[in-house]
């Protein structure tokens, strides 16, 4: 397994994908709690970036997310409670199979407009915070 540290991170991808792994079905956390866990408060890049590069299938005519070694990256989402990612998705299809993975989940997603989606207020507490 690689180690290779990213760019002036004190993490590396695999100390990300262990905390991803540790998010229970029916949570969701942020890259930037993520980041803080990991000691490095501002590398939420770092943590997106860490995602970007795990093996997640996205099957965009169904809707969902396949994600290899158990590590659901679609249940990081940004620290205002958007729904981001996915850096070349001109049409929102990854989103919105993101939102639908989480719908299914049972986490409340709101839709505010063209490819913007936030978790509802009632929702938030959902969000998984005790990393170890």
């Amino acid at each position: 397994m690689s180690t290779t540290k990213l760019k002036s991170r004190n993490f590396t991808k695999e100390d990300v994908w262990k905390k991803v792994k540790q998010i229970p079905l029916g949570y969701f956390s942020t890259y930037q709690k993520i980041a803080e866990v990991l000691g490095s408060p501002r590398g939420q890049q770092g943590v997106a970036k860490s995602l970007r590069v795990h093996d997640c299938e996205l099957d965009t005519s169904n809707l969902n997310v396949n994600c290899s070694n158990d590590v659901h990256c679609y249940r990081v989402i940004n620290s205002d409670f958007s729904v981001g990612g996915y850096v070349f998705d001109d049409k929102g299809e990854q989103i919105r199979a993101k939102v639908n993975m989480l719908r299914k989940e049972g986490i409340n997603i709101i839709e505010l407009g063209k490819k913007k989606y936030v978790v509802d207020r009632a929702d938030r507490k959902k969000m998984f915070t005790s990393f170890k």
